[in-house]
């Protein structure tokens, strides 16, 4: 029988059997977690071993990359200096070709061009060339590359192919060094003149640009461009004159107010912006000059025009508002005529018409200009003189008061009876006909008001009128040319002559048939001179 007592030694025994059999499984868990984590270990030392390696790998492949770049950029420069070298040889051999062709013909240049192609290496050699001849003595060669490039352009696509190549403006700054070389190397025979105006400059430049279109298209490009320069002078026409015009509405006696009194700040504006000579021609400001223009105060005030100083074109040029205003706006051949630019200082014209060459000094007609004229005295054949028939009502800018067409009657006189100029003759331009002839037949303001004298004019029996021109214009017109006239034949002494033209400069034929009349006149000069005629 089994007591009590052996019943708890038999449980204390089971117990600890329980926890010896316990530890060597705990032991062996552990040794399982270890070697896993060992595993693991390894394992990232692998994938790490492997990523670095991997790593060093692409840095190789890189350097290597980098190295084969390196060597086919080496190589390519090395190409690259290898062709320009070339590039250096060909060039200097083909200027080398092109002055030796310079030598000869135009149709030597042709071939040679042909030859070696219409590229842009070959085009800004030819401009090297031509540059360093510039830079010289002469002309013969730039003219032997421009007749070149004449007879290349006739083949479309060979024009085109310059175009392309943007030879046009090179082509343009050949043309005008070549005019300056041949018009310097021909100075001793040609013909100096002397133009006192203010205005007669930018016609005769009009006139010059009509003539400009039997150059080609090179030149029809460059008047393109100089209109496009045009328009700035042309807009601030359209701002002196409306600056002017609503100046004078308080000034006038008795004053003129506006038409519609809402447009006191239009008038605000206008005023508050003539000081400043850098203007941009905002579309408020081009707003503002076309209301004001439709304002019948406005107009009013235009009408009486010739009690203040207003440049002619304003009326011409206000009425363009719509398209002066334009951001497209180009200037027509009639606007480039109106345009008016003030002449200060002496400007220098070299050309030639009919083969006549013409040696041109403008200086402007204003009182504080003509101390300025002695510097061009000397040796001028003939001087022209512009005066405005027009402005027999208008006062002169200086003082306001006196009568602009006497004032001129005064310059001729002194310019006629000066000294140092009795034996130069001189050609009158009774300029701005059209203008007379529209003061005249409007009635407003009569001639003899400010010439007493023509009350008792009658027209000579030699006068010839235009074709269906009104006897009151013909009347009017020789009376002004015989104002002049009587001062020319006053002297008598025979040494230099006076010769009139009744022109109109807007009118680019009247110019045309007015300048060739002028140069059979200086040839007829030259014949007296030395006695052949």
């Amino acid at each position: 029988m089994i007591g009590p007592s052996h019943s708890r030694r038999r449980g204390r025994a089971g117990r600890r059997s329980r926890r010896l059999r316990a530890l060597p499984t705990t032991h062996r868990h552990q040794r399982k977690r270890e070697e896993e984590e060992e595993r693991r270990r390894r394992e990232e030392e692998r994938r790490e071993e492997k990523r670095r390696g991997g790593e060093e790998k692409r840095r190789r492949e890189e350097e290597k990359k980098r190295g084969e770049e390196e060597r086919r950029e080496e190589k390519r420069r090395g190409g690259e200096e290898e062709r320009r070298g070339e590039e250096k040889r060909r060039h200097k051999m083909f200027q080398v070709q092109v002055e030796d062709c310079l030598r000869g013909d135009s149709d030597r240049l042709v071939s040679l061009l042909r030859d070696e192609g219409l590229t842009i290496v070959t085009l800004n050699s030819l401009d090297q060339v031509v540059t360093k001849v510039l830079s010289g003595s002469g002309f013969s060669r730039v003219l032997v590359v421009l007749k070149s490039l004449e007879i290349l352009s006739e083949n479309r696509e060979e024009l085109q192919t310059l175009v392309d190549h943007g030879l046009t403006p090179k082509v343009l700054l050949w043309f005008e060094a070549v005019r300056d070389l041949l018009t310097s190397d021909l100075h001793k025979s040609s013909v100096p003149l002397l133009s006192l105006t203010e205005e007669f400059y930018n016609y005769f430049l009009s006139f010059l640009q009509s003539q400009m279109k039997r150059l080609g298209s090179f030149c029809d490009e460059q008047q393109q461009r100089e209109k496009q320069e045009k328009t700035q002078d042309i807009r601030k026409n359209v701002k002196d004159a409306v600056v002017t015009i609503v100046s004078a509405m308080s000034t006038l006696t008795p004053p003129i107010p506006l038409g519609n009194p809402g447009n006191q700040f239009r008038v605000d504006y206008i005023k508050s912006i003539a000081p400043l000579s850098d203007f941009e021609y905002t579309e408020e400001f081009f707003e503002h000059a076309q209301k004001l223009w439709e304002d019948d105060g406005v107009r009013a005030c235009f009408e009486r025009a010739n009690e203040y100083q207003l440049i002619d074109c304003a009326q011409y040029f206000l009425d363009k508002l719509d398209s002066v205003r334009r951001t497209d706006y180009t200037p027509t051949d009639q606007d480039l005529l109106r345009c008016r630019v003030l002449t200060s200082g002496i400007f220098e014209t070299r050309f030639q018409v009919d083969k006549v060459n013409f040696h041109m000094f403008d200086v402007g007609g204003q009182r504080d200009e003509r101390r300025k004229w002695i510097q061009c005295f000397n040796d001028v054949t003939a001087i022209i003189f512009v005066a405005a028939s027009s402005s027999y009502n208008m006062v002169i800018r200086e003082d306001n008061s006196t009568n602009r067409l006497r004032e001129s009657l005064d310059l001729f006189r002194s310019i006629w009876t000066n000294r140092f100029l009795k034996t130069i003759s001189v050609i009158l331009f009774l300029n701005k006909q059209d203008v007379l002839a529209d003061k005249i037949l409007a009635g407003k303001s009569k001639l003899e008001d400010y010439f007493p004298e023509y009350s008792n004019y009658q027209v000579p029996a030699d006068a010839v009128p235009d074709a269906d021109e009104d006897s009151r214009v013909t009347r009017a017109k020789f009376f002004i040319r015989d104002e002049f006239l009587r001062i020319s034949t006053a002297s008598g002494d025979g040494k230099h002559h006076c010769y009139p033209h009744f022109t109109c400069a807007v009118d680019t034929e009247n110019i045309r048939r007015v300048f060739n009349d002028c140069r059979d006149i200086i040839q007829r000069m030259h014949l007296r001179q030395y006695e052949l005629l």
